[in-house]
């Protein structure tokens, strides 16, 4: 996930939850993300 976000400079905080995250994930499973920007962001930029 590191790699991932070192494209998005503007983020200063990614945090993986939920079943991925506790590895019980399934294959209808969502992915759950919190990010913390570094400033105030339209969603559009993430």
């Amino acid at each position: 996930m590191r790699h991932a976000l070192e494209a998005f400079p503007y983020l200063s905080l990614a945090t993986l939850f939920g079943s991925v995250a506790t590895n019980k994930a399934h294959y209808k499973s969502d992915i759950d993300l919190a990010v913390r920007a570094k400033k105030a962001l339209r969603l559009s930029k993430i």
